[in-house]
């Protein structure tokens, strides 16, 4: 329930004790109820305005600061100041930071393992981000607003430059803005990603976006813009080159920006070396591998005798197809086009068994069912990579369950700072 309508809103003050995964500090009013406080850090002392109340918590916002905490820094983008959604963590320290989302990746595990390494941080504190998802709405005569939502809110914030994009991809960001935003219509989506030399490709998506495609092909050439996919409900039309180079090996690795890829290239470095860490020495074992994409971790799965990939979206499999046959892997890995739940149960039915599992779901975790059909394959180690620490300690709990499994460590990743977002890679060892 929220303050009745008119009323005035209780204030408390409170210490701000911790950061939670989604963002908010916590702490807790004079009675002892948690109070979630957004742009807030720990050890703030804050006197807090109640704006929403339920069943053993409540939300505020901060009315005065009181106290300030040494952890606390001055955010240098003046819309993060202004409430935009990109990010919710620039008021904090770096360090400050960190060890909130090591704490929080502690605590959602605690039920499951007790070793969980120290964070591994990768990324550096801006200009990191290689990937990005832009939002655009033109209401009125003016351009488009293009930019992310606001904090709890639907509402867009204009977006002319943005810190945590790497500054190649910055500049494009300024270059599609100037030539698209005043022909853009109703509202709808732009993805953005920038290649290891320099190349970006924009998606755009919304309504009647094809019949841009001479704004389009005009910012071909400029600030590194390579390709503009203009998608509408009637089809799709692709200027310039449908692919760019992640260029994140020795040999290329071919990507979209509508096809899911790591954010952060540094990040993602990292995560594939902790992947291959827990994998150990794949030689003579079959490997599974589950939510493939485009087969960003099946390329260092080579060395296994047999690999089978599982990707359902068919242009990430058809990327991965593509990658795999620039390594000279497409005969040693069978990369099968299908729902993981159905591919697994086929295998579980035909008593196939793998000795190593590696999976990268989506946020959402396993689908129902899958802990018992993973069980059920035998695997001597499962390699789970994970962006959401909660759904990661329910599959792992669900796995426990399935089958005689055990967590043997987590280790958590900062790919993407001033967020509340980290990624955890987990190992799981099948025990007698």
């Amino acid at each position: 329930m929220s303050p009745t309508h008119g009323a005035p809103r209780p204030r408390v003050r409170l210490k701000v004790q911790s950061l939670a995964f989604g963002g908010d500090g916590v702490g807790r009013d004079p009675q002892g109820r948690v109070v979630l406080v957004p742009n807030t850090t720990p050890g703030d002392e804050v006197e807090v305005v109640i704006v929403q109340e339920k069943k053993g918590h409540a939300r505020g916002e901060i009315a005065r600061l009181i106290c300030p905490s040494p952890s606390r820094v001055t955010p240098p983008c003046p819309l993060f100041v202004a409430g935009c959604g990109g990010c919710q963590w620039q008021q904090v320290g770096i360090s400050a930071q960190r060890a909130a989302k090591e704490d929080v990746v502690r605590r959602a595990l605690r039920h499951v393992t007790d070793d969980v390494e120290p964070m591994r941080a990768p990324s550096p504190e801006y200009n990191w981000r290689r990937r990005a998802r832009l939002h655009f709405r033109r209401v009125g005569d003016g351009p488009a607003i293009v930019g992310y939502a606001m904090r709890r809110s639907h509402r867009l914030i204009d977006v002319g430059t943005c810190p945590q994009l790497e500054k190649p991809l910055d500049r494009a960001l300024v270059a599609i803005r100037h030539g698209l935003a005043s022909s853009l219509e109703g509202a709808g989506e732009i993805d953005l990603l920038l290649g290891g030399r320099g190349d970006v490709q924009a998606v755009v998506r919304g309504h009647g976006v094809r019949e841009m495609a001479e704004h389009a092909r005009s910012l071909l050439g400029r600030e590194g813009i390579v390709s503009v996919a203009l998608w509408d409900k009637d089809g799709q039309e692709t200027i310039g080159t449908p692919v760019i180079d992640l260029a994140d090996d020795p040999l290329p690795f071919l990507a979209r920006a509508d096809v899911f890829a790591q954010v952060s290239a540094a990040g993602n470095a990292e995560l594939r070396r902790l992947v291959a860490m827990a994998c150990g020495d794949l030689s003579g074992h079959d490997v599974l591998e589950l939510f493939a994409g485009s087969g960003n971790f099946t390329r260092d799965l080579g060395l296994a005798k047999a690999v089978t990939s599982i990707e359902e979206a068919p242009m990430a499999r058809e990327l991965g197809l593509r990658n795999l046959s620039l390594r000279g892997l497409e005969e040693r890995v069978d990369f099968i086009g299908d729902r993981v739940e159905r591919a697994l149960l086929s295998m579980t039915r035909a008593s196939h068994r793998f000795d190593v599992v590696v999976l990268d779901p989506p946020r959402t975790g396993l689908p129902p069912g899958l802990a018992d059909l993973l069980a059920a394959l035998s695997p001597a180690r499962i390699v789970y990579v994970s962006c959401d620490p909660p759904t990661l300690a329910r599959d792992l709990i669900a796995l426990a369950a399935a089958g005689p499994f055990r967590t043997e460590k987590a280790t958590p990743v900062d790919l993407m700072p001033q967020t509340y977002h980290v990624e955890a890679v987990a190992t799981v060892v099948r025990h007698s």
